[in-house]
């Protein structure tokens, strides 16, 4: 990606006909794609790619915990979930364009009491039930850190 809108993309002073290779045009080129508009701009991809990096460096239980699959109510949801030192998460990840709305019921070994949305905006769910309920859009996806009674509540 090129760094500014300016000339050369912020690459080089030297001369367009200068360079190895031209830059592109377009919708493509740096006065449309750019790192210095992107960090301006709270709903680019480039900010995506740096919360869900983010996001995944802080949740230690997708690289470290056991994962096991969750019985979704569809085939088009896959549903996985990661245990690491008494911490869990679980994921749901829409893979048709429909959205799909449903409740997934969790062990009521694990004495669950609550679920935050690690990536979205619903913040914190009550497990009622041993329930959770999921929304997902086309395509959507969520990941919820999951709460046991007495459990402190991770950010």
């Amino acid at each position: 990606m090129q760094w500014t809108s300016e000339e050369n993309g912020g690459f080089s002073t030297a001369k367009p006909k200068d360079l190895v290779r031209p830059l592109p045009e377009g919708d493509f080129g740096p006065k449309a794609v750019n790192v210095a508009d992107q960090r301006r701009d709270p709903d680019s991809l480039l900010n995506w790619m740096e919360r869900i990096i983010r996001r995944r460096q802080e949740c230690p239980e997708w690289g470290w915990g056991k994962m096991s699959f969750l019985d979704a109510p569809t085939p088009a949801v896959l549903g996985h979930r990661s245990d690491w030192a008494g911490r869990t998460l679980v994921a749901f990840h829409n893979l048709s364009g429909k959205a799909q709305k449903f409740e997934i019921q969790l062990p009521p070994e694990d004495d669950f009491v609550g679920a935050t949305d690690l990536l979205g905006t619903d913040g914190y769910t009550e497990v009622k039930g041993h329930s959770l309920p999921v929304k997902l859009g086309g395509y959507g996806y969520q990941w919820f850190r999951l709460q046991k009674r007495g459990q402190r509540i991770l950010p």
